[in-house]
């Protein structure tokens, strides 16, 4: 029978919810970490800024590598191929995952020695480094509870993610709390305590991940007959010829915001903060556009093992009305509370105006952000990931990035200038 669009809207919605809730926390982490780093300075943040800054222009290509199970898993489910291509689906994966770790701890290492060189501020680079060596340990961990996740996440089972996700924030509030300012007989450690306890979280994270997996008969099987020693050419090269591209996304994408830290702290560490912030709120509400893409991607996987052109046309549709849903909501909090939301994080009289400015730039933003994340977790699922990955290499460093570096350094347009140039590349992806 055929379904209608507000049935397609409440299915995609089902299973968004879960996985926003797991992404936000991820967010909620750095969010906190912002929140109590910011308690101890401008240049603390700004030194928090830039490290993770460059550890998620490392690791972002690990989401979009990690995130080709998902559609592959749906895929299999679609087609009733899993009993046969369950087993190989994870092994193949976690091989893949093992050697990106070993690869992004090397370059995150060689980005720690060339921090001095990148031209920011002497006060901040120090504090910079001793945090990014302690967060870069980070990457095993996260990677592997990413590759179990959207394996789970593949047989339309969003709600263990997010679960976990909610126990690692409380987890990492905690952790916060004893390592940055001391207690318990453990003394204060300041910005190094913020990554020891984002370490911690995350670890415990995994194990809590990989327990549920081998307690849930369903999934445990996969694990248990893992057969970590066989090979599956074909299949590792299908995971990669997906993870790869959409890997390639995640990285042009948050590399250009990346790039951006960097150019916000030549202006100097009021510049850097604020742009910090700014971009946590902001990435606050990309999560709502990503767990869309992620139903998006399930929900169309599946008819695509299935092979029902109708389904993938309507439940396409019906993401992107989705994601609508949700830019018509944040555009209207950004304009109610921007002023709450520029003063909630700092209490400093320079960076606070900063924020609330650029807040406004992030309103133009939300459509282009929403229709282009969701437009990629649509073609994903349908497993067409090179050509949007083009877009994404135009879209962020052909437009964006030489843009922010002319209109913040060329023009002297500063923060607003390089926000501006952010949303242009933006607008030319999502269209």
């Amino acid at each position: 029978p055929s379904i209608s669009y507000i049935d397609h809207v409440r299915a995609t919605i089902a299973l968004a919810w879960p996985v926003i809730a797991g992404q936000l926390g991820h967010i909620i982490i750095g969010q906190v970490d912002n929140l109590m780093i910011g308690q101890l300075g401008a240049t603390e943040l700004a030194a928090c800024a830039l490290a993770n800054g460059l550890f998620f222009l490392v690791v972002v290509f690990g989401f979009g590598l990690t995130s080709a199970l998902l559609p592959i898993t749906a895929e299999a489910i679609g087609a009733k191929t899993m009993q046969k291509k369950g087993q190989k689906i994870l092994r193949e994966g976690l091989w893949i995952t093992t050697i990106m770790a070993f690869v992004f701890i090397g370059v995150l290492i060689f980005f720690i020695e060339c921090l001095p060189h990148l031209g920011q501020d002497p006060k901040v680079v120090p504090l910079a480094q001793s945090y990014l060596r302690i967060i870069s340990i980070s990457v095993v961990p996260m990677l592997f509870f990413l590759i179990f996740k959207h394996f789970i996440e593949g047989f339309g089972q969003t709600k263990p993610g997010m679960y976990i996700m909610i126990i690692m924030v409380f987890l990492n509030i905690f952790f916060n709390w004893l390592f940055i300012y001391g207690g318990w007989g453990i003394p204060a450690m300041g910005l190094e305590g913020a990554g020891w306890g984002t370490l911690l979280s995350r670890t415990l994270g995994l194990f809590m991940i990989l327990f549920c997996l081998m307690r849930t008969p369903s999934f445990g099987a996969y694990v248990n007959k893992a057969m970590l020693f066989q090979k599956d050419k074909s299949l590792r090269n299908k995971i990669l010829s997906i993870g790869i591209p959409s890997g390639l996304q995640f990285f042009f994408e948050v590399g250009a915001f990346s790039a951006a830290v960097i150019l916000a702290g030549r202006i100097d560490e009021n510049a850097q903060s604020a742009h910090q912030i700014a971009i946590s709120i902001a990435s606050f509400t990309y999560m709502f556009y990503m767990g869309t893409a992620a139903a998006a991607s399930i929900r169309i996987g599946k008819a695509y093992g299935r092979g029902d052109k109708s389904f993938i046309r309507k439940a396409g549709i019906a993401s992107f009305l989705t994601g609508l849903l949700f830019v018509v909501l944040f555009v209207l909090i950004m304009l109610l509370f921007r002023g709450a939301f520029s003063t909630v994080y700092i209490d400093n009289p320079f960076v606070s105006p900063l924020i609330y400015d650029l807040l406004l730039i992030a309103i133009l933003f939300q459509l282009f952000d929403g229709i282009q994340a969701v437009a990629q977790g649509v073609l994903r699922g349908a497993q067409d990931v090179k050509v949007p990955a083009m877009i994404a290499f135009v879209a962020y460093w052909i437009i964006g990035i030489p843009s922010a570096w002319f209109l913040s350094e060329y023009l002297e347009w500063g923060l607003v200038g390089i926000w501006l140039a952010l949303t242009l590349g933006l607008a030319f992806g999502a269209l």
